[in-house]
């Protein structure tokens, strides 16, 4: 019995300063949690001012997204006891533990509460700067709190620590909290757009072997990109953990409730009971409502894609679709979408008056004519002039069945092999095939209406067999011609030319164009090769403005081009 009113029911867990118990408050008959401070931290004064500091803060911070604190008490053997609210339920690190990737939207339910909260206590004067899933609580009643204040700072204290000792979790502490300088509420914001970045890709920003290589990434600003390992994660959502993680203080949102508002587009839009049930749902089966919520936002995302590809958009009917399979890959319906989007529609024939179109992949309407019809109808065309320029050619002297004046525009060779070439593209009948043969050959004269009569029987008799050896003797009659042989540049004129090298640095990232070209992106993108002159930078990162500049690279030599986003080149 803990300050003769709270009865100790079971441990719950323990951490680096103290071990926490579900106990009961026998005056008002409430379940508590009780965080002890270890009994070898107990006997040190300046850990024991820092456990009492902590409930000092805790009591002061009234918010519904943070751990409530009841009551300060000691234990029979005069240890420090804190009596806190308990959250009956999880941490967000357990649930991390079995689902390491989240839903981005399902990730923003979670963030959004804990930013706010934040917010909360910046405003209070107070900065928390252990922000990490393990100090997250998902209660079973839908709830998100922020607990574990035993390192924060508030603004008017000073920092109870000895000089050179280490506060915080590696993994999650800011670049100037690394570096030992001052911190403020940036850091907590950075915190917590490490935990955004480890909810939506199941990985770490920083990972290293030992601490000391964990810090020298988190200072050097390197980091993946989180939609390489989530196609889910959009351009808005990343620039939003780009802003967040940026190296410098200055660069990151001007404070938690301007996250918070770039968040709110990422809410799944449902009521404040069915948000509760999701959190809820965490607790209990992280995976089954991943599963649920990935598609929930999948059929919205379809539904857009329909929209758009009903006006014709199909870029950003295509970008839904896809953005559908990348939250539930086995989606049936963007799979169909994108087939229908695939199939190139091409307008064969006019529609007839009975409202037939034609297309690629068949007829829409009535009579069902596919393309082999219009193959068909073509070849037929093919033959029907092929067959009155062979009358043509071989009417009796004085038959007047046809106008000698049309002679010369029906024998001319052109039009009987376009036609056939057509027919072929279509897929034409075979018996098309000839049609070229029946021209005359290239070399052999127009026939002429007032050439005598008994010139033109030798004429047509000989043409059948030159013609059909006419493709096969061509190539052998033109003398070839030999190409010039280029002349090589001279040396000294080759070694004026030879390329430069561009390296590039940016941070947080960028995408890199050079010359409006896309190239690559860094920080995986080092250098590199360009041609000597001026080139036109231009570095895109969604969460900051596009930096530009004009770089001239020198034959043989390096440019470097080191750019914070935000800032100046320097």
């Amino acid at each position: 019995m803990f300050g003769d009113r709270y009865e100790l029911l079971q441990r719950l867990g323990a951490g680096g300063m103290a071990r926490v118990y579900l106990a009961r408050d026998t005056v008002l008959g409430r379940t508590v949690a009780i965080k002890v401070l270890h009994s070898e931290l107990d006997e040190n004064e300046e850990v024991r001012a820092r456990f009492l500091r902590e409930a000092r803060i805790f009591a002061r911070l009234k918010h519904p997204h943070i751990v409530d604190i009841y009551d300060v008490v000691t234990t029979p053997e005069g240890a420090a006891a804190m009596v806190m609210e308990y959250v009956e339920g999880t941490d967000l690190h357990r649930v991390l533990s079995s689902n390491p990737r989240l839903v981005p939207e399902l990730a923003a339910l979670v963030i959004r509460p804990l930013a706010d909260a934040l917010h909360y206590a910046h405003r209070e004067g107070v900065v928390h700067r252990d922000v990490k899933p393990a100090n997250v609580l998902l209660g079973r009643d839908g709830s998100v709190k922020l607990s574990d204040f035993g390192i924060a700072k508030a603004s008017e204290e000073d920092l109870l620590t000895r000089t050179g000792d280490f506060l915080g979790t590696p993994a999650y502490i800011a670049p100037e909290q690394a570096r030992g300088d001052a911190i403020g509420p940036a850091a907590d914001q950075y915190a917590l757009g490490v935990v955004l970045f480890e909810m939506v890709t199941g990985k770490r920003p920083f990972a290293g072997p030992n601490t000391l290589a964990v810090l020298t990434k988190i200072m050097a600003g390197e980091y993946p990109d989180p939609r390489e390992l989530n196609a889910a994660v959009d351009d808005d959502l990343a620039a939003i953990i780009a802003r967040t993680l940026s190296l410098e203080a200055a660069d990151r949102f001007p404070d938690l409730g301007a996250m918070v508002t770039a968040l709110e587009r990422y809410h799944i839009t449902v009521n404040a009971d069915r948000q509760r049930g999701l959190i809820a749902g965490l607790v209990d089966d992280p995976n089954g409502t991943a599963d649920v919520v990935a598609g929930e936002v999948a059929n919205d995302l379809i539904t857009t894609a329909r929209r758009a590809a009903a006006q014709g958009d199909k870029r950003n009917a295509r970008k839904s679709a896809h953005a559908a399979l990348a939250r539930k890959p086995d989606l049936e319906a963007a799979h169909a979408l994108l087939r229908t989007l695939d199939q190139p529609t091409v307008d064969l024939m006019p529609p007839a008056t009975g409202g037939t179109t034609t297309t690629s992949t068949g007829t829409v309407g009535a009579g069902r004519r596919g393309p082999v019809v219009v193959g068909v109808a073509l070849a037929l065309t093919a033959l029907i002039g092929v067959g009155i320029t062979v009358l043509l050619r071989t009417r009796p002297p004085g038959s007047t069945g046809v106008p000698a004046v049309a002679q010369p525009a029906i024998a001319e060779p052109p039009p009987a092999a376009d036609q056939g070439a057509t027919a072929r593209t279509v897929g034409a009948a075979p018996d098309a095939a000839p049609a070229p043969d029946a021209a005359p050959p290239p070399d052999a004269a127009p026939p002429d209406a007032a050439a005598p009569p008994d010139a033109a029987p030798p004429r047509v008799a000989a043409r059948p067999k030159p013609a059909r050896r006419a493709p096969a003797d061509a190539p052998p009659k033109p003398a070839p011609k030999p190409a010039p042989k280029p002349e090589p540049p001279p040396a000294p004129v080759a070694a004026a030319t030879a390329p430069g090298t561009l390296a590039i640095a940016a941070a947080p990232w960028a995408d890199v164009y050079v010359d409006g070209k896309h190239r690559g992106r860094t920080p995986y993108l080092k250098q590199l090769t360009l041609p000597p002159g001026a080139h036109q930078l231009e570095l895109r990162n969604p969460g900051f403005p596009p930096h530009k500049e004009s770089v001239t690279v020198k034959s043989g030599e390096t440019v470097t081009r080191r750019v914070r986003l935000g800032s100046r080149p320097r």
